[in-house]
């Protein structure tokens, strides 16, 4: 798997024959629809949707390029070190290999209480050591992601981008289109800003700014949503300075 440039014109026929192993494993229609609008693989949107219920969880993601959805399975997700862009068909190549467009996990909550009033918690998905490219993730994280993974044809490559604290965080950008799954149900938003007013109506910050700069990550913000401190990118490699800061269930902690 990898080395082999499957000719686009088969795009068609492939996403097909894979639409139709989603429903043959249990797949709703609405699964296929969102996977032709998000570029995901069908059987992808089933098994997260299917998590997200059974385990009480509200997940977004990034999607790929829509074109990229009869390659998944074919070919790897593109990793950190594959820099070079997806073409028109939604696939990169480096050192011979080809990649597809990969999924872009954003955040991951814990949803509780009914649907008319939900709270949300979030799990953080990165580096424990805050700011880092790599590193060991909680065993929460750990366990959310390696069980995602077991159900993915296109496994996830890195951790939330929501939670990087990192000035090479690439924020969001115009194009950007997402797909968020929420206790079975799933929701595809063709635009940052329709997914910033799908975090607003569930009362979560949306960690970028109107140009789509990345503005910190959630537990460097007071209850009242500004900033605590002073400038999250310079607190997040500094020695501890006295500053308190909050992690997402309002206790203090040290960066």
């Amino acid at each position: 798997m990898g080395s082999l440039w499957i000719p686009a014109s088969s795009g068609s026929a492939l996403a097909s024959q894979k639409a139709v192993k989603a429903l043959e494993q249990g797949a709703a229609g609405s699964d296929i629809d969102l996977a032709i609008a998000s570029g995901f693989d069908p059987r992808d949107v089933h098994a997260v949707r299917d998590y997200s219920e059974a385990k009480s969880l509200l997940l977004v993601f990034r999607c790929p390029k829509a074109s990229a959805r009869p390659w998944h399975g074919d070919y790897e997700p593109k990793r950190g070190h594959v820099s070079e862009k997806s073409d028109a068909s939604g696939r990169a190549t480096k050192g011979g290999r080809i990649y597809v467009s990969d999924y872009d996990l954003m955040s991951v909550w814990r949803v509780s209480g009914s649907v008319a009033a939900r709270g949300y918690q979030k799990i953080f998905v990165t580096a424990m050591k805050r700011g880092a490219k790599r590193g060991a993730f909680s065993q929460e994280a750990t366990e959310t992601v390696r069980h995602l993974n077991k159900g993915l044809v296109s496994r996830l490559q890195h951790g939330a981008q929501d939670d990087w604290a990192n000035e090479g965080n690439r924020g969001v950008t115009g194009d950007d289109r997402f797909l968020a799954f929420e206790c079975g149900q799933a929701w595809y938003m063709g635009s940052a800003q329709a997914c910033a007013a799908f975090y607003r109506s569930r009362g979560l910050r949306w960690p970028y700014d109107a140009s789509g700069r990345y503005t910190g990550p959630d537990e460097l913000y007071g209850a009242n949503g500004k900033p605590i401190g002073g400038d999250w990118a310079q607190k997040a490699g500094a020695e501890p300075n006295g500053i308190v800061l909050l992690d997402g269930y309002g206790r203090p902690i040290d960066i």
